[in-house]
């Protein structure tokens, strides 16, 4: 019995960015390779095509005869910095990174939005008891 694992859409794209860049000649010693035997090479391809619409991989489609031409991925250079630029926790995993990001912009902004209603509530309140004269 064999069991898969469920992958999520963000994992697939840094599988398949991370893929591209240790195909090509920007490969280290030390590769993050992330590559899984059980994931479709359907689904990688997709993938790809996925990071040529976000700018980070690029398409050469090679005429060998006139009823069959091949189509090769390459990484961009903002594929190289994508995966390069993220903190030394999400090496590797540039989509990984942008979720998280995108997260924690969005519960920081719901903290200051927070703070600044319980400031004008504050402010609101001593200036009220500030100008009431007892009876």
């Amino acid at each position: 019995m064999t069991t898969t694992r469920k992958i999520k859409a963000i994992d697939l794209l840094d599988i398949a960015l991370n893929e591209l860049k240790d195909s090509g000649p920007f490969a280290d010693e030390i590769s993050q390779k992330q590559k899984d035997s059980e994931i479709d090479k359907k689904l990688i391809a997709r993938a790809w095509q996925h990071l040529e619409k976000d700018g980070f991989a690029y398409s050469e489609n090679k005429q060998q005869t006139p009823n069959h031409s091949t189509t090769r991925i390459y990484i961009t250079l903002e594929g190289i910095l994508a995966i390069e630029g993220c903190p030394s926790i999400y090496k590797g995993r540039p989509y990984k990174w942008q979720a998280l990001k995108a997260n924690l912009t969005t519960a920081w902004k719901l903290v200051s939005l927070t703070a600044i209603v319980i400031n004008a509530l504050i402010i609101i309140v001593f200036t009220y008891l500030t100008y009431i004269k007892p009876q």
